[in-house]
């Protein structure tokens, strides 16, 4: 829901497959092979959206620790990093970013575009705009926070946890296709970590607001839509439940269950998806008449 909601009025924000780019060449693609689709995300993300070029780089950092923990060619871990620091810059200035002034990047909103605790949970923007047919409105969801999983992603991620700690209990050997303590998987404590911000809600009530240094609060407000950046934690734990509920049963078994799900996820926001997709056709239209 909260990709369809950004393709109504912000279509850069809807590159999400960015995003998915990005966790496929950190968990799937062999190391010394990454590195020109490091490049290429790099690149499509500074010519997209600069928020997506901060979540590339976060998860990136993170992989880049990961692999100078485990291999010997530190040198070339560090070199890489410094690459990639100097194209980013380069390809920044060749699009006109240091156009404008540095204070001008600084914007208010940082602790007040964000999640809430319950955000993942919550259909309804602060307009009024809800995106269930089954759940309920719960309070304290920022536009910029909105990130609505939907009934059928929350009952697979519930179902995951419930499998995965039921089998625990019953001491049942798991074999998991992510390995969950690894060094990589820490960027999404920080990412969590970020869309929260020093103000952390539930349902609106703000249960802990800490101060920040000016100087501290002026670089974190750059980018002070924090609620954007739950967006990969998001993916990773769907990504997660689905290999895991893959591991845990039958083909026929796994496959009957993803597919009732998906069902339950369309029944969910059915109605939004049609709307939305008159809104976006709408917007093609006008946009295409001011062009002609």
């Amino acid at each position: 829901p909260f990709l369809l909601f950004r393709l109504t009025h912000h279509f850069s924000l809807g590159a999400h497959w960015i995003i998915l780019y990005s966790l496929y060449i950190a968990y799937f693609i062999p190391v010394d092979k990454q590195k020109s689709h490091w490049y290429f995300v790099i690149l499509i993300s500074l010519m997209t959206h600069l928020y997506f070029t901060v979540m590339i780089f976060v998860i990136y950092i993170f992989n880049f620790f990961e692999n100078l923990y485990q291999r010997k060619s530190k040198k070339v871990e560090i070199k890489n990093l410094l690459l990639k620091i100097i194209f980013a810059l380069l390809i920044m200035y060749i699009l006109g970013y240091f156009e404008s002034h540095p204070i001008n990047a600084v914007s208010s909103g940082y602790g007040i575009f964000k999640i809430d605790i319950f955000s993942f949970f919550d259909p309804q923007l602060d307009n009024g705009e809800s995106w269930s047919l089954l759940l309920p409105n719960l309070a304290g969801t920022h536009l910029e926070g909105f990130t609505y999983l939907g009934l059928g992603n929350i009952l697979l991620i519930f179902l995951s946890i419930i499998i995965f700690f039921g089998k625990k209990f019953l001491h049942i050997n798991q074999t998991l296709t992510f390995q969950i303590l690894r060094p990589l998987n820490l960027c999404f404590v920080l990412f969590i970590i970020w869309a929260l911000t020093t103000n952390i809600s539930i349902l609106g009530i703000e249960i802990i607001s800490v101060n920040l240094p000016k100087y501290l609060f002026a670089i974190l407000s750059i980018f002070s839509s924090t609620g954007r950046f739950a967006w990969p934690f998001i993916y990773f734990m769907i990504i997660v439940s689905i290999f895991f509920l893959y591991r845990s049963f039958s083909k026929k078994v796994s496959f009957s269950i993803i597919i009732s799900l998906i069902c339950i996820q369309l029944l969910d926001i059915s109605f939004k998806i049609f709307n939305n997709s008159l809104t976006i056709s709408c917007y093609s239209c006008i946009c295409t008449a001011e062009q002609l």
